[in-house]
C-alpha cells in the first residue's frame, strides 16, 4: 500500500523507543507545523506524541530492548511501502545508538540526520569523549576514570573536591538498582574523598563504567545548551543557544525551566568544535560557565535535539526542519535571528525539582510563582496542538479518581 502523504512529500519517521516523552513531541510538532507528514514509531504506549495532530501514522513495536532485530525489520517494511524515501529521526540516545548500530542497512532505505558510527560512540561513550577532547584541546574539565593503571583509590586522592561523578553510557544510570542510589539523577556531586568512594562502590555492584570529573562552581543558571544543524555540506545551517534556570532532577538533570539566550561566542565555540569532528547533523552541546572565571566548559556533545526543543522552535529556529530539508535535497531557507528572553517550563517535574531548591534556599515559592508569569512556552499545552496536553489532564483525574475510591473501599 502506498500511502496518499508519501507521494508528494517525504515522511519523517520520529523513533521514540526507549527514549523519554519530551524529545519525541518537540521533534513531532517541529516538523509537522511545517506540513512535513509524520509517523511516530514506538513501544511506549502512553508516550505524549502519540496523541499529537501532527503524527499522521503511528507504528507500535514491542520491546526495543529485547528485540531489536524486529525493531529494524519493521522500520524497513515501512520505508519499503513508501514511494518516497523517508527520513529517520531518533529522539534520544537508546533511539540514536540503535540507528547508528544499524546505520548499514537502515541508510538504504532511509535518509538519517546523524553523524557517522565512530562519532556517535565518541559522544555517547564518555571515556572515549574527554580522551577525544583531551587530545584535540576542547575546553573540558579535567576528568579520569579507572584503567589498568589507575584505580577509584588513586583518583580519590589525586582529584580536588567537590567532584561530578557520572556514567560513561547515560543510559546504564536508567537502571532501577542505580537510578535508585542516585535518585534519578545523570550525575552526583560529591564533596569528599569518603562520599565518592562510598557511593562509587554501591553504584560499581551493577555498573563500573563511571567517570569522575572536576566540578565546575555555579549555579544550573550556569548552564548553557547550544543547538546546532550541520549540513551536508560541513557548515552550520542555523544555531540557538539556551539558559537553563532549573532542572530535574535539581542540579543533575533535564532542563525544566529554561530560557533562550544567543550568546555568540559560545555558538561560535560550538560551530568549531563540530568542524574538528567532521560533525554532520543534529548537535547538542551541553556548556557550563565557571562562576568564578566566567570560562565556558564543554560538559558532553549529544547527537540529537535536546528534551526541550520546543523553545529553538518557538524562537524562530526549526533544526528538525532545516535537517529534512537538507535531507530530501529541497532548498534552504534564510536563517531568522534567535529571539530571546523567551521562557519554556515543564510544569510537573519543575514543581518536583522545587522542592530542593527551596530545601537548599536557592528559589523560595514565592520566587517560583512570579517565575511562571514569564513561561511562553510549554512542554505539553500548546493551543494549536491541545490533545496531549488534554490527555493527561484525563490520565491525572482518573488516577486520583481511582485512589479515592480505593480510600474508601
Amino acid at each position: 500500500m502506498i500511502r496518499t502523504d508519501s507521494k508528494t512529500k517525504n515522511t519523517a519517521v520520529v523513533l521514540s523507543c526507549m527514549g523519554g516523552d519530551q524529545g519525541d513531541l518537540g521533534m513531532v510538532r517541529s516538523l509537522g507545523r511545517m506540513g512535513v507528514p509524520i509517523t511516530f514509531v514506538t513501544e511506549n504506549v502512553r508516550a505524549h506524541a502519540l496523541h499529537s495532530k501532527y503524527v499522521k501514522e503511528v507504528i507500535q513495536v514491542d520491546s526495543f530492548c529485547d528485540n531489536q532485530k524486529a525493531t529494524l525489520e519493521t522500520l524497513i517494511d515501512y520505508a519499503s511501502s513508501l514511494e518516497l524515501k523517508p527520513v529517520l529521526f531518533p529522539t534520544a540516545d537508546p533511539d540514536l545508538e540503535f540507528v547508528s548500530q544499524h546505520e548499514a542497512n537502515l541508510k538504504e532505505y532511509y535518509f538519517l540526520t546523524i553523524p557517522s558510527r565512530l562519532i556517535v560512540k565518541t559522544c555517547l561513550d564518555k571515556k572515549r569523549f574527554f580522551e577525544y577532547g583531551t587530545t584535540h584541546g576542547l575546553p573540558l574539565p579535567q576528568t579520569l576514570a579507572e584503567s589498568e593503571n589507575i584505580g577509584i583509590e588513586d583518583i580519590a586522592n589525586s582529584v580536588s573536591y567537590p567532584v561530578i561523578l557520572k556514567p560513561m553510557n547515560p543510559k546504564t544510570w536508567t537502571k532501577r538498582e542505580i537510578a535508585h542510589i542516585v535518585k534519578s539523577k545523570k550525575a552526583v556531586l560529591l564533596e569528599t574523598k569518603d562520599a565518592l568512594l562510598n557511593i562509587y562502590r554501591e553504584i560499581s555492584r551493577y555498573d563500573t563504567e563511571m567517570v569522575v570529573q572536576s566540578y565546575i562552581p555555579g549555579r544550573d543558571d550556569r548552564l548553557i545548551s547550544v543547538h546546532v544543524y550541520m549540513g551536508k555540506n560541513g557548515e552550520a545551517l542555523a544555531a540557538f543557544s539556551g539558559r537553563k534556570i532549573r532542572t530535574y532532577p535539581a542540579y543533575a538533570g533535564i532542563g525544566c525551566f529554561v530560557v533562550s539566550e544567543y550568546i555568540e561566542e559560545l555558538i561560535g565555540t560550538t560551530i568549531n568544535i563540530l568542524k574538528k569532528f567532521g560533525y554532520f547533523g543534529l548537535a547538542l552541546l551541553q556548556f557550563k560557565q565557571d562562576e568564578k572565571t566566567g570560562e565556558f566548559r564543554l560538559l558532553e556533545i549529544n547527537a540529537r535535539t535536546s528534551s526541550w526543543n520546543q523553545l529553538p522552535l518557538a524562537c524562530n529556529i526549526n533544526l528538525p526542519w532545516l535537517a529534512w530539508l537538507d535531507a530530501v535535497g529541497k532548498e534552504m531557507p534564510a536563517c531568522e535571528s534567535q529571539k530571546d528572553g523567551v521562557v519554556y517550563l515543564y510544569f510537573r517535574p519543575d514543581l518536583s525539582a522545587m522542592r530542593e531548591y527551596v530545601k537548599t534556599g536557592d528559589w523560595s515559592w514565592k520566587k517560583w510563582l512570579l517565575s511562571l508569569l514569564k513561561v511562553r512556552v510549554c512542554q505539553l499545552y500548546c493551543r494549536d496542538d491541545i490533545k496531549p496536553f488534554i490527555m493527561v489532564l484525563y490520565r491525572d483525574a482518573k488516577l486520583f479518581i481511582s485512589k479515592k475510591l480505593f480510600r474508601r473501599s
